[in-house]
C-alpha cells in the first residue's frame, strides 16, 4: 500500500514547488514526489513532495503527455512529431534508470491508465484509438478496439477499458482482452468528452464543452449531470475514495461524488493544467506560468 507521503494539512494557500518552467502538463504523484511533462521542451521532471529543487527525469523526449505510476515504475506518452505514427508509449525505474520502449509507431499516443500486468492508452485520430501492451514490453502491442474518431481520457478496471470518444460524443468500453465486435455505448450525446475515471460502481467524465456526469458501469440509466461548469473550461477530472476534482477556467475545484456544492480548492491560476491528488494534498500545474503547486485537500 502507497505510503501517505507529506502532509498539506493547514495549507489553505497553494505552495509553488516549482517554478518558471515550460510547457507543463499533466501531472501524477505517489507518496515521494510529483511528477510532470514538459512538452515543449521534451522533458519529464519531478520534484520532492515536500519541495526541493526539481529533477530532470528524462530528456530528449518528443513531446511527452500523460503519466502513470505504479510502485517501481514511471510510464508516459511520447506524441511524437504529429505528422507521422512515430510516438512512443515508455517506462523507466522511479529511482532512475534507462528508459524502455514498450510500443513504438504509435500515432500520437494521449493518456494512458495501468491494470494488472498492462498499460492501457488511446491515440488521438488514429484507426487504432485504443491499446495495450505487457508493462515489461515482453510482447508486441495489442489492439483493444478500433473505429472511432477522436479517443481521449481512459481508465481500466476489473469491469473493463473505458475510454472518451471527443468527436463521437461517446462513453464506450470493452473487455480487458479486448472487443471482438463493437465497444459497448456506455453513454452517448457526450460531445467533447475528455477526462474518464472510475470507482466500485460509476463510471466519471469530464466534457470540455461544460460539466462532469457519471453514469452506472453498465451503461443502465441515463447519465447524471454531477456539474454545470461552462463551456471550455473543464481541463482534467480525478477522484479519490470522497470527491470529485477537476481544472474549470482559472481555477481548481472539488465536489462529493455524492452531490452537492462545488468549492474552489485554488484560484486565479492561469490555466491549471495537470492535476493530481495524493493523502492530504493536490497538486496541479499551471500551464502558462510554468508552475507545479500543492495545497490542503479540503
Amino acid at each position: 500500500m502507497d505510503r501517505a507521503g507529506p502532509e498539506c494539512t493547514g495549507l489553505a494557500e497553494p505552495e509553488a514547488l516549482a517554478i518558471a518552467r515550460p510547457c507543463v502538463g499533466f501531472a501524477v504523484a505517489d507518496a515521494d514526489h510529483i511528477y510532470w511533462t514538459e512538452h515543449c521542451e521534451g522533458r519529464v521532471m519531478k520534484v520532492s513532495a515536500s519541495g526541493g529543487e526539481p529533477v530532470v527525469v528524462a530528456d530528449g523526449q518528443l513531446h511527452p503527455a500523460a503519466l502513470a505510476l505504479d510502485e517501481r515504475y514511471l510510464y508516459w506518452t511520447n506524441l511524437g512529431s504529429g505528422g507521422s505514427k512515430d510516438g512512443t508509449v515508455v517506462r523507466m525505474v522511479k529511482a532512475g534508470g534507462p528508459i524502455t520502449v514498450l510500443a513504438a509507431a504509435q500515432k500520437l499516443p494521449w493518456r494512458l491508465a495501468i491494470y494488472g500486468p498492462r498499460v492501457y492508452w488511446t491515440n488521438l485520430f488514429a484507426a487504432a484509438p485504443v491499446m495495450s501492451v505487457r508493462k515489461d514490453g515482453s510482447e508486441p502491442p495489442d489492439l483493444v478496439a478500433e473505429g472511432g474518431q477522436h479517443a481521449r481520457g481512459i481508465a481500466v478496471d476489473v469491469s473493463g477499458v473505458y475510454w472518451a470518444d471527443f468527436d463521437q460524443g461517446a462513453i464506450l468500453r470493452c473487455p480487458l482482452a479486448g472487443c471482438e465486435q463493437a465497444p459497448v455505448l456506455v453513454a452517448e450525446d457526450q460531445l467533447t468528452a475528455i477526462s474518464v475515471r472510475l470507482d466500485d460502481s460509476r463510471v466519471y467524465w469530464a466534457r470540455n464543452g461544460g460539466g462532469l456526469l457519471a453514469v452506472p458501469k453498465d451503461g443502465g440509466g441515463p447519465a447524471t449531470q454531477i456539474h454545470t461548469g461552462f463551456s471550455g473550461g473543464i481541463r482534467e477530472l480525478v477522484i479519490d475514495e470522497n470527491s470529485l476534482f477537476w481544472t474549470e477556467g482559472s481555477t481548481v475545484m472539488t465536489m462529493p461524488k455524492s452531490g452537492g456544492t462545488a468549492s474552489i480548492v485554488a484560484e486565479s491560476e492561469p490555466i491549471p493544467e495537470g492535476l493530481a491528488v495524493h493523502g492530504t494534498c493536490v497538486y496541479y500545474t499551471s500551464f502558462l506560468d510554468g508552475g507545479v503547486f500543492r495545497v490542503e485537500k479540503p
